[in-house]
């Protein structure tokens, strides 16, 4: 097969994402356009059968965040093979990488490979803090390289059949908190225009109804004025900490 370009396509509400997806397509050696669905806009565009399309999102309790999924859909392929990703930080991504395969498979894309990368977690940020590591790094660059001989080594794309997770996604209960304003915050605005789901108000407090805790405010706040009630975030880190004690590995499926 020969590759025209790489089309970049991501989730990534605090940049990690966002960082494993450039390494991916660096990697690749390819000329690449991205295409960020974070922010709260209108997304679409289609991609032709001699594009490579690489499609990321973190996991969010083990699912692709709702948001990411429903501006994926209007992404469309034409027989294109698609190599996607999920980052998680360091617990488990669970049905991630399964439900965002069905996802892209139902828009006009074949799968041909696929791959789960620790990266630091979003909300207990000491978990997985150096991640990607310098490990991690040199394995995104193997995975990558590996991925691209399978396609120019191959006449037709196939899908790929070994990506776990279950068939009936599991449940995602949310987040039982949201990040608010602290006493630094100067009202510039710029955590409302950058929350993905439009969930601050005219006052800069999050409505926990509509905040799904992806910690982007608090990622692109430059005082650092938007935080979690520490309370809930001592208890969080230490439900985490137990099941993040040990260091999980990436994993390439092709």
């Amino acid at each position: 097969m020969k590759i025209n370009g790489v089309k970049a396509i991501y989730f990534s509400a605090t940049g990690n994402t966002k960082s494993v997806i450039e390494l991916f397509c660096k990697a690749f050696d390819e000329p690449a356009e991205y295409l960020d669905v974070t922010d709260n806009e209108e997304y679409g565009c289609e991609t032709d059968k001699n594009t490579l399309a690489v499609i990321g999102v973190p996991s969010f309790g083990g699912r692709v965040p709702a948001i990411a999924a429903e501006r994926i859909k209007n992404i469309r392929g034409n027989n294109t093979p698609a190599f996607i990703l999920t980052t998680y930080g360091n617990r488990a991504y669970d049905d991630t990488l399964n439900e965002l395969r069905s996802i892209v498979e139902s828009n006009g894309f074949v799968v041909a490979g696929a791959a789960s990368i620790v990266s630091r977690h979003s909300i207990v940020t000491d978990i997985a803090a150096d991640r990607p590591d310098s490990k991690d790094i040199k394995e995104i660059k193997d995975y990558a390289k590996e991925f691209k001989n399978k396609l120019l080594n191959s006449h037709n794309i196939n899908g790929i059949e070994n990506i776990p997770g279950n068939e009936k996604f599991r449940d995602f209960g949310g987040v039982p908190f949201s990040p608010q304003p602290t006493k630094q915050c100067v009202s510039c605005g710029i955590c409302a225009e950058k929350c993905p789901v439009g969930a601050i108000g005219k006052d800069y407090k999050a409505d926990s109804e509509k905040c799904i805790a992806c910690m982007r405010c608090v990622s692109v706040c430059p005082n650092g004025a938007r935080a979690v009630s520490k309370l809930a975030l001592k208890m969080v880190s230490l439900k985490l900490h137990k099941v993040c004690a040990d260091r999980k590995e990436n994993e390439l499926f092709i």
